[in-house]
Parts: structure tokens; sequence; C-alpha cells
């Protein structure tokens, strides 16, 4: 009698861990499931990039603090150092927790600091920002979750591709990647080779294109791993060796994207939607607002035109031994 139940219980453990790796191996998800791997993967990555950027996060820095409006109360040392603190152990809390309150509690702290100072509003906290606000409503159904991050994504790399397509990214960062990256110096075989550039932007909107549609999502994806990839090499040592602060941010989209449509073949959604502002907020923040870079309405960084070559750049001259302590902080290098 006892051989029979251990035996029943050994069987029946046996199929537990097959169903295990059966389902490891389809990789197929529920929609409650991506959410909230999606959710862990906002967290842990926003934790990287505020300690990989640490001194964006404080008052006491050698590059000023551009807050939205003047004579605003400015955090002075060491109590600047308690409000990063206090976002990072937020959103640890938030990697296990799916808490209303604690992520309307986040998304206060971070407005804060962004009007105590413009810098900290980067792209990439931009638009993990924008992936923790659906996380602060009431009862949202996971379909429309996914819906929501399906349209959001789809807009990202749309207009990344958009903003590329123009000669300043030709002769900025595609003459970059020839020079540096590749290590081609001659210049008629850069000029041959530039035409390839609009390759890249072109790329980028196919991407938002197979988003959209469920039967190229495996394409989009492949695609998307492979310029977050590219991207990571161009900016590592072996490339420009510059914006480390982006590496996180990268290898987090990779798993935004995957998580949010690989073998989903859910539809996104413009309009038959409960929960409106699931539709508003996207449409207006990543649809809308981006159109309005052209006629310099918007900011470049939050309509994700970036390494497009269209920024407009000032110049700051320095004594060379000032500088000097600036790049032995900064890792910034001497020209």
């Amino acid at each position: 009698m006892i051989e029979k139940s251990f035996c029943r219980v050994k069987k029946n453990h046996s199929n537990r861990h097959y169903s295990l790796i059966s389902n490891i191996s389809l990789m197929e998800f529920s929609n409650k499931e991506r959410v909230v791997f999606l959710r862990k993967i906002t967290c842990f990555s926003f934790i990287i990039g505020i300690v990989m950027s640490c001194n964006l996060w404080k008052t006491e820095r050698q590059f000023p603090t551009l807050p939205f409006m003047e004579n605003t109360l400015e955090i002075q040392p060491p109590f600047d150092f308690f409000l990063p603190a206090l976002i990072i152990l937020l959103l640890i809390y938030g990697f296990f927790s799916t808490k209303r309150t604690l992520f309307i509690l986040i998304l206060l702290v971070l407005l804060l600091f962004i009007i105590l100072d413009q810098n900290r509003l980067q792209p990439w906290v931009y638009l993990y920002v924008l992936i923790l606000i659906p996380f602060t409503s009431k009862r949202i159904m996971y379909s429309e979750l996914i819906n929501y991050f399906q349209v959001l994504l789809v807009g990202v790399y749309t207009w990344s591709g958009i903003h590329k397509f123009n000669p300043n990214f030709i002769e900025t960062t595609f003459r970059s990647i020839i020079t540096d990256l590749l290590n081609i110096t001659n210049e008629a075989s850069i000029v041959e080779i530039s035409i390839v550039g609009y390759g890249v932007p072109l790329t980028e909107i196919f991407i938002g294109v197979c988003f959209f549609l469920p039967k190229m999502r495996s394409i989009g994806i492949c695609l998307a791993f492979l310029t977050h990839i590219f991207v990571l090499i161009y900016l590592s040592p072996l490339g420009v060796n510059f914006n480390s602060i982006v590496y996180p941010w990268n290898l987090g989209m990779m798993f935004l994207v995957f998580f949010t449509f690989y073998k989903n073949n859910q539809k996104i959604s413009l309009w038959k939607v409960k929960n409106k502002s699931l539709l508003i907020i996207p449409f207006i923040l990543i649809w809308v607002l981006p159109s309005v870079v052209f006629i310099n309405k918007w900011d470049h960084f939050l309509s994700y035109s970036l390494y497009s070559g269209k920024h407009k750049r000032y110049y700051i001259y320095v004594d060379k031994n000032e500088f000097k302590k600036i790049t032995a902080t900064y890792s910034i290098p001497l020209i």
C-alpha cells in the first residue's frame, strides 16, 4: 500500500516536472504572466538605471540642476541622498507588489525629482514612467494592459525610425558607426557606404509595423533584438565607448519586447477598450506629441528622436585644468 502510494506520488511529481519543462520549451504566457514580467522588468531596469546615473539624482554635482520653475526649493546634501534611495526602495517593493498606492507614490516622488531638475527626464525614465502609469489604476483587464504596452512599444520604434530618416543622421551617427566601429577612414568609401545608413531608420519603422501585425511579430522581435545588440556593441568600448547609462535600457527593451509580443496574437485595438485612458495616454504621449517636434514644440528626447542628429547643441568652453577635474569625475574624453 505504501509502495503504491509512493509510486503514485512519484508519477504525479514526474508529470508536473514534465509539464514544467513542456511549458518552458513552448514559452507560452498568459496575459497575466506577461503583465507580471513587464512590471518586474521595468522596476529592475529602472533601479539599475538610477544606480548607474546616481550623479543625475543628486544636487551636489559639477553640472547644474535645471528646475522647471524659478526659485524652486533645492534639496541640499546630504538630504539629496534620501529621495533616490526612497525611489529605489519603492521600486524594489514594486518588483514584488501590485499595490495601486505604491505605484502612485513612485510616480509622485519621480514627479518631484523631475520638477527639481529637468535633466532627470531622460528617455528611459520617461518610458518607464509610461509603463508604470497603468498600475495606478483600479481593476484593469490584463488584455487591455497588454494592448496599452503594445501601442506604447509600436510608437517608440516607429518614431525612433522616422526621426532618424534625415541627412543629419547619416552625417553624424552613421558616419561614426563607419569610422569608429568599422574602422573605415577612407572618405570615398565612407561616402559610398553612407547610403546604407538609411536602412537603419527603415528597419526601426519596419519593426513597428511588424509589432502591429500579429503574423509578423516574430520577425519584429528578431529585428528588435539585433538592433539593440548592435546599439550595445556600438556604444561599448568596441565602438565609441559612450553613454553607458543606456546599456540596461537596451537590455530591458529586449525583454519588454519579448514578453509583450512573443507568441501573442492579440490584435492591437485603437478603440474597443473599456478604460479609454489606456488609449488616450499612449496615443497623445507616444503618437501625437512626437509629431509636434518637427515644429519645435516638443522635446526630442521625449519623442524618441535618439541619435537622429537633429538635436541642437551648445558648447561650453572651460579652462583646461578645470576640465581635467571634470574628466576625472565623469570619464569625459579630453578634446
